[in-house]
């Protein structure tokens, strides 16, 4: 583990910035070794020939072989490292260089250092000062080449330099011994000059990083606001169009309809007329709410506000409810639908909300459908050691290897010219169906080949249980459960006057008392004239100057009870829907099916089947 000088891990972009400049060294260092190679070994041929002389050829050859040791030692680096981006994004490969590298400068100060110990003894003053004079070139042109890196400079300098004190050994005369200081000297103050250099290329480099890194956040920041633009986009061509389709069905509808009232129509015809024509109207509302679920469905997984209960349980019963649905729809689709389950499946229990799978399968079933004009669909779950591996085939269309990703973005369809019908969704389906699966802890997997169709794979932690578990039971009809809510005295407020008065019309054909107003203040005035006490509160959450939970705070202060409530709402964003839930209190999204706005106010007031 990686630790700062104060013995702390570092962060993030503590150790980001350190692979930078590991990256920025190597690339400098690698640049430069072609100069240092050639620089150091032309250094000792000349040297060699100006100090050559028989009773010093045995050293001086010994010292060309060391020295061509090193340059070959260089060379190999060169060739490993040829190519220009070998650093990219590799920071170990990058470290690793750097070792090797100051390898390399050891070996090159251990050439000059071997001079100092076999050849400055047979020296004269003046050979000894040229030699002297040499490693000092060379000392302060490694500052160019060695000191971005700084062990790499110590090394050479080290190596290369620091024999020099064994001058004091060859004499006792003073001019030496100064020579010898004033080396000590030279050292110091170019290991002074390295330590600025290598600061100083660091601070430099750390800067560049971070304006890299600035640059790379501001540009990301560029893209997702133009994705979200091209997204907003495709939403309103998406929504403009899905929704001016089931409105002109409406609008049709509605003008028969009023027609038929008009000219007071009766009979066997007008009849059927106002049976198929509410028929389609119930279609095109049912189409709607299914539209405004999904874009919900998006806007509370974006907001984590789904209630999410992960525990091992046998979904057994789950798949056995969808081959019971597959079996219809094949035969309406004309298509194979199937299920394969392992051996002995009631008796393995996945960690999953179940809900939540439900409503992923479905999404994976209904897009596998849509898109198979022949062929089949097949729901198959596989046991992988601890894991239940979930699949959805299909021998449909496929998907091309250039969409396979956006896909699941949202409003993106696949041109499908099968389609047996025009309404075929928005467009959404895959993308909630990869929010759901990251909600269970998992990620969609896609395998597809044009033309012979795709698998849409999940997997979930699964065990084997010991004795059959609690299976998933799917909620009864909403009738079943629903008792009459006769009696029940119920504030309905909003500032829509044409909703208050749907709303008390459809309570009190239910048999219970509603009193409607726009704000909180309107409804306790009403309220003056009743000496009872509300059952329940239902109010619209966005009112005029005041939010639904404000009013029934308002209203629950006025009578100093803790009266039940009920908030409806059509806000979609992340926030509202985050302090909604934790309002704690039942919340309806618009637009409400009038079956499940009833079964919620009875769930509320006790009236309700358990």
């Amino acid at each position: 583990m990686n630790m700062n000088l104060f013995g702390k891990e570092p962060n993030a972009q503590e150790i980001e910035l350190n692979n930078g400049l590991a990256i920025a060294q190597a690339e400098y260092l690698k640049e430069n070794l072609y100069v240092a190679a050639i620089g150091t070994t032309s250094v000792v041929f000349i040297l060699a020939y100006l100090f050559w002389s028989p009773s010093l050829a045995v050293h001086l050859m010994s010292w060309i072989c060391l020295s061509l040791f090193s340059t070959v030692f260089r060379l190999i680096l060169i060739f490993v490292y040829r190519q220009s981006d070998c650093f990219k994004n590799k920071p170990r490969v990058a470290k690793k260089y750097l070792y090797l590298y100051t390898a390399a400068t050891i070996l090159s100060g251990l050439v000059f250092g071997y001079g100092w110990v076999f050849l400055v003894p047979h020296f004269s003053l003046n050979e000894l000062l040229i030699y002297l004079l040499t490693i000092v070139a060379l000392l302060f042109g490694g500052l160019f080449s060695y000191s971005p890196f700084l062990p790499a400079y110590i090394a050479f300098s080290s190596s290369a330099l620091w024999l020099s004190p064994l001058l004091l050994d060859l004499t006792s005369e003073i001019y030496v011994v100064g020579l010898a200081f004033g080396i000590w000297l030279i050292s110091l103050v170019s290991t002074m000059f390295a330590v600025r250099f290598s600061a100083s290329f660091r601070v430099s480099k750390e800067l560049e990083l971070n304006v890299l890194r600035l640059l790379g956040e501001v540009t990301q920041k560029r893209d997702e606001a133009i994705n979200a633009n091209l997204a907003k986009s495709r939403f309103l061509a998406s929504v403009s169009h899905d929704l001016r389709q089931p409105m002109q069905a409406v609008s049709l509808s509605l003008n028969t309809l009023q027609q038929l009232i008009f000219k007071k129509a009766g009979g066997e015809r007008a009849q059927q007329l106002i049976e198929n024509n509410l028929i389609g109207l119930q279609h095109s509302v049912q189409y709607l709410n299914s539209m405004f679920e999904a874009l919900l469905n998006i806007s509370r997984l974006d907001a984590g506000v789904f209630n999410v209960k992960l525990e091992f349980q046998s979904i057994q019963s789950l798949f056995k409810s969808l081959e019971f649905e597959y079996s219809k729809i094949s035969q309406e689709e004309g298509i194979r639908i199937e299920i394969l389950t392992p051996k002995n499946f009631e008796r393995y229990q996945v960690k999953v909300d179940i809900h939540l799978l439900e409503r992923l399968l479905r999404n994976l079933r209904t897009n596998a459908i849509r898109y198979t004009p022949k062929g089949g669909v097949r729901l198959v779950a596989r046991i992988k050691g601890n894991f239940i591996d979930i699949r959805v085939v299909d021998t449909g269309l496929g998907i091309p290897l250039g969409m396979r990703k956006k896909i699941f973005d949202e409003f993106i369809q696949l041109r499908n010219p099968a389609a047996k019908e025009k309404n075929v969704g928005m467009g959404l389906g895959l993308s909630i169906a990869k929010r759901l699966s990251v909600v269970l802890g998992s990620q969609i997997r896609l395998h597809s080949h044009e033309g012979l169709g795709s698998v849409f794979a999940f997997a979930l932690p699964a065990r084997r249980g010991l004795a059959a578990e609690r299976e998933y039971a799917k909620p009864s009809a909403i009738d079943s459960r629903f008792e009459s809510i006769d009696g029940a005295l119920i504030i309905v407020i909003d500032d829509d006057p044409r909703i208050c008065e749907a709303t008390k019309t459809m309570l009190e054909l239910h048999g219970a008392e509603a009193i409607i107003a726009e704000s909180g203040d309107a409804a306790i005035q009403k309220m003056i004239f009743n000496s009872s006490i509300p059952d329940l509160i239902l109010s619209d959450y966005r009112l005029v100057g005041e939010t639904g939970l404000e009013c029934i705070d308002k209203i629950r202060h006025e009578f100093n009870e803790d009266i039940p409530a009920v908030i409806i709402t059509g806000d979609t964003a992340p926030d509202e829907l985050k302090l909604l839930k934790e309002a704690g209190m039942e919340i309806l999204y618009k637009p409400v099916p009038a079956e499940a706005l009833l079964l919620a106010i009875a769930r509320n007031i006790g009236k309700l089947n358990r």
